[in-house]
């Protein structure tokens, strides 16, 4: 794929995937916003400046400000991108998609993005959605391939009630009628799961008379709406069935320039991006200055990861931690190995033997002790109250710090 040069580019160009083949195809009302702003300070006129000011515009303006909406949009295009060609390469020999089917799969996940990003704990919003995006799909693709062998009837006793409701929702079904199925559901699972009918190894559908228990029990229940007979909740469970592989497996599924872009949005991303809130001269000097002030915070937090880092891996003991927990992290996050491929590599070069799930246990702990250690420190340091920090955006920023520390070592010692 041919990466966007420009600012411009960035900010105002959406991707197009038509069998493997990508485009670039720029909007013209975010191309005229973009030039509208004019000069900007030279020494922070970057791409992370810019997407820390349309983020923040659009935390503070909601949904009335479409354009920065819009041009956050279009800068994820690309960090998605490189998301779902990476689990493409990964996973091909597993799954019969494309990297378009990721790549629509992973920008669902923008809205998610735009609220959890938090620029104090993100080094960058880029490297904040590819992560996000990765752990999306690698979510995804969990789910289907616990429903690989499974038929209708099995898929339903399998499932939990939160991914059949998300299946439901996204057949258009609300209200009542979803409580309908899921109570339903309820009584399917009850029911079924002790007096279940196998074949060859695979669940079957009910007979007549696991119909009319299930029904039964349905209309007994002081939660139902309506009385139905035997052959109406068995039709019901079939569309539930229906509906979850359909959303574990969508087919056609794409993104286009005229499809809504937004959850529970109706009308088409150019009608969209209109002129709406533009923002003074004042607020680009704020934005300018705020962008400083995330730069050097990142500074300081990366400094401070390296010396609780070297800490750890000079005295692993202390915080408990496996003693070869240095090559540990260096092949994590420098090398970017599997935690398989981890094991096996310690395990030869050590001759300590070494399993894939002590290495992720150790990463675990790692996590865990950083998260401790960091917000102590960001109080006296960041002038944070301790009240406002919220412990699972640090966890969740933990490893992408760990990542820029190792790969920008890495450079450092190159150059």
């Amino acid at each position: 794929m041919k990466k966007r040069e420009t600012l411009l580019e960035k900010f105002c160009c959406f991707l197009v995937l038509q069998q493997n083949r990508t485009k670039w195809n720029c909007d013209r009302r975010l191309r005229r916003n973009m030039e509208s702003y004019g000069q900007i300070d030279p020494n922070v006129d970057s791409e992370e400046y810019w997407a820390l000011f349309f983020q923040q515009q659009y935390q503070n303006h909601g949904s009335k400000n479409h354009l920065c909406r819009g041009h956050l949009y279009a800068y994820l295009q690309e960090p998605c991108y490189w998301a779902a060609a990476e689990i493409y390469q990964k996973y091909q020999a597993k799954l019969d998609y494309q990297i378009e089917d990721y790549f629509n799969e992973g920008i669902l996940g923008f809205e998610a993005i735009l609220a959890d990003f938090k620029p104090l704990f993100s080094t960058r919003f880029d490297n904040f959605a590819n992560q996000r995006i990765k752990y999306r799909l690698i979510d995804r693709i969990r789910q289907i391939s616990q429903a690989f062998g499974h038929n209708t009837w099995s898929l339903l006793l399998n499932s939990t009630g939160a991914r059949l409701s998300q299946a439901l929702l996204a057949r258009g079904l609300v209200g009542e009628t979803l409580e309908n199925y899921l109570l339903a559901w309820d009584y399917y699972k009850e029911i079924y799961a002790q007096a279940k009918i196998k074949t060859d190894g695979k669940i079957q559908e009910p007979s007549p008379e696991i119909w009319q228990k299930i029904a039964a029990a349905y209309n007994s229940d002081s939660h139902s709406t309506i009385k139905i007979n035997s052959s109406t909740i068995a039709r019901w469970l079939k569309d539930a069935g229906q509906a979850i592989f359909d959303y574990l497996f969508p087919q056609g599924k794409t993104i286009s320039l005229q499809q809504p872009f937004g959850d529970g949005e109706s009308s088409t991303r150019e009608e969209m991006i209109e002129d709406t809130l533009h923002d003074t001269p004042w607020q680009q000097l704020e934005a300018a200055e705020n962008f400083r002030e995330s730069q050097q915070n990142h500074q300081k937090i990366i400094a401070w990861l390296g010396a609780e880092i070297s800490q750890i891996c000079q005295q692993p003991q202390q915080a408990k931690l496996h003693p070869q927990i240095q090559l540990i992290l260096e092949m994590t996050y420098g090398l970017g190995l599997g935690q398989v491929a981890i094991a096996a590599k310690i395990t030869e070069i050590t001759t300590v033997v070494i399993k894939q799930y002590q290495v992720s246990r150790e990463l675990d702990k790692v996590y865990r002790h950083l998260a401790k250690k960091f917000f102590p420190w960001a109080s006296e340091n960041l002038h944070i109250p301790s009240q406002s920090h919220d412990r699972e955006v640090i966890s969740k920023a933990i490893e992408p710090w760990l990542t820029y520390y190792y790969q920008t070592s890495a450079t450092t010692q190159e150059d």
